[in-house]
């Protein structure tokens, strides 16, 4: 972490600590994000020896729970990892709870169904698929080729199959996982729909944004050292936030290979990419490898439990299951092909709709966790049945913030409209409601103008979309994004702006957060570089291709980075453009090599 950035957050940290008039003792309101303890980290190391600078040492996990043993209720201190940077901390109670544990019982003996192991290459080997794990919703998509040229695409409605076609979400799951009282685990809208049923508001909480884990925990511990939290798993079986994910990521991939089963008669066993966040490289050496691994355990889990995910899964059979694959000596690597960045998947897609360019092209993919910008040079000639695409060397960055910013400016406005003061005993009942619905409420505002909610102790809010977007947290998103937007751009050598810049650049939004006001914003106007000006030029949200079916076409920017991720054409991410002194390479449609950019 850079130290101006760990400053910052330590400023802000302290600036939150509240001082008691009488006893002159400090406390501290609201849950650590994963950046703050990353920041007390940096602090470490400036100030005491090596052997002192493990917080995974100074943070305790709680140890296992015994199963046969019921824990004594006492009090406890919950650390969170992998939150929300910008959440406001003032709204998010330290937990520190008196909690009963539940005693789960396992239903019977499961065996694992290990028919992934039975081949040892994929099947249907014309057809590629792509999971795309996101932070609020997931998708896939396959393709099938031949000669490395696209014959059909293959759509995986996993809304529609998860729901049995009653959910208004045909493409995307909620990432989104709650496990009931009783050990029941759901997942997707299932998850959503039961956790708002529920009436323990005061020591429970729904685990959205999954994927947060990985984009904001610490790379000195994995997903599997952290151990879920009473109020996320409320039984006597322990499981890690990378368990958790395992089961999310089981689910995602058998709602995607039954689509391809029962729809398009396809075998399971395809190979799959699966999409990336634009991390550094650090990261995404310490991300890819982890996520690459969760999904080739991933496929056991599906086949498993193919078909029982709407009732709920017992979560001492889930455990039995994790640790029974977790003892195999040989798992279906063979499926998981490449991690694919998702400004790179998207380009992959949406750059080659058919028309001619040559040009610059800015891919902007804003999700819910965090927002992908990169730049590419892209010429197509239709007439050769020539397609180069070239990333920008230094041109690509990762914004740690996204949708979910603006569903917790959004909570933040509904609580300082409601009246409920910071001392007011419903409170923390409140708060936690009202963030199990926040980003319902965020899809109401942005499409009908407003949004009305009336909070679990009976008061009603209601919050203009005008209004919103002045709000501090929102202004200073927009501000974060626009700044990174300038940033991926600063990189680039002059010789490549004389050569391209002159005839403008395209800019791809997409994402869940494409048509976003602070969003959209950035494809108007000029950029000036080396001395030069460059039109921005906004291209059509969704390809032509695509505007056939108008379901597709109305959730294409979701889905744009797990149908690039399953092109026969994906965009080498080696072949960089430094300048236009070096040349990169290139590649046809066929993937016949060419001369010349």
């Amino acid at each position: 972490m850079d130290k101006n950035i760990a400053e910052l957050l330590l400023k802000n940290l302290l600036s939150r600590v509240v001082i008691d008039s009488e006893t002159g003792q400090g406390t501290l309101s609201g849950v650590l994000s994963a950046m703050e303890i990353e920041a007390l980290q940096v602090a470490l190391e400036l100030f005491t020896t090596p052997e002192a600078t493990d917080l995974q040492k100074i943070i305790t996990p709680a140890p296992p729970i015994d199963k046969k043993t019921k824990p004594k209720e006492e009090p406890k201190i919950e650390v969170e990892l992998g939150g929300d940077e910008e959440k406001d901390e003032s709204e998010l109670e330290v937990k520190i709870e008196t909690e009963s544990v539940s005693q789960v019982k396992p239903r019977a003996e499961i065996k694992l169904n290990l028919a992934s192991l039975e081949f040892k290459s994929p099947q249907d080997r014309e057809i590629t698929m792509c999971l795309d794990f996101g932070t609020a919703m997931s998708k896939a998509f396959a393709a099938m080729a031949e000669d490395g040229e696209l014959v059909e695409n293959l759509l995986l409605k996993l809304g529609h199959r998860a729901s049995n076609g009653e959910s208004k979400d045909i493409y995307p799951v909620p990432s989104s996982l709650w496990i009931s009282n009783n050990g029941d685990i759901f997942l997707g809208e299932e998850a959503i729909n039961l956790s708002l049923q529920s009436d323990s508001f005061d020591n429970r909480e729904r685990f959205d944004s999954l994927k947060k884990v990985l984009i904001l925990g610490l790379k000195q511990s994995t997903p599997f050292q952290q151990p879920m939290s009473a109020s996320l798993n409320p039984t006597d079986v322990p499981l890690s936030m990378g368990d958790a994910i395992i089961i999310y990521l089981g689910f995602l991939t058998d709602l995607a290979c039954t689509e391809l089963e029962e729809a398009h008669d396809c075998s399971r066993y395809v190979v799959r990419n699966f999409g990336l966040p634009s991390w550094d490289q650090e990261r995404r050496e310490w991300g890819e490898k982890l996520l690459q691994k969760m999904l080739i355990k991933a496929q056991i889990v599906a086949d498993t439990f193919h078909g029982q995910w709407k009732d709920g899964l017992n979560i001492y059979d889930v455990k039995s299951v994790l640790d029974k694959i977790d003892k195999l000596e040989e798992l279906p690597s063979y499926l998981v092909s490449q991690g694919v960045t998702e400004p790179l998947a998207v380009a992959s897609s949406k750059l080659q709709e058919d028309e001619p360019f040559r040009g610059l092209a800015m891919v902007v993919d804003v999700g819910a966790g965090t927002s992908d910008l990169a730049l590419f040079v892209v010429v197509k000639d239709l007439e050769r049945n020539l397609f180069n695409g070239f990333p920008v060397e230094g041109c690509n960055q990762s914004l740690r913030q996204a949708g979910d910013v603006l569903d917790t400016a959004l909570q933040q406005m509904i609580m300082e409209k409601s009246g409920i003061r910071d001392n007011d005993p419903d409170r923390p009942y409140v708060v936690k409601h009202l963030r199990m619905q926040v980003r319902a409420l965020k899809e109401d505002l942005f499409r009908d103008g407003d949004c009305a909610v009336n909070l679990i102790n009976d008061t009603r809010v209601i919050v203009d979309r005008d209004e919103f977007l002045q709000h501090e947290t929102v202004l200073r998103f927009k501000k974060n994004l626009a700044e990174k937007f300038d940033a991926v751009l600063k990189p680039m050598k002059e010789g490549v702006v004389r050569q391209y810049g002159k005839d403008g650049i395209s800019i791809a939004l997409t994402g869940g957060g494409a048509t976003l006001p602070m969003v959209t914003e950035l494809a108007d106007g000029v950029i000036l570089a080396h001395g030069i000006n460059i039109p921005k030029d906004k291209m059509a949200l969704v390809p032509e291709e695509f505007n056939y079916d108008p379901e597709l076409a109305l959730v294409y920017p979701q889905l744009a980075v797990a149908i690039g991720g399953s092109m026969p054409n994906i965009i080498d991410e080696k072949r960089i453009v430094q300048d236009m002194s070096s040349y990169a390479g290139g590649f046809v449609l066929a993937r016949n090599p060419i001369s010349g950019i």
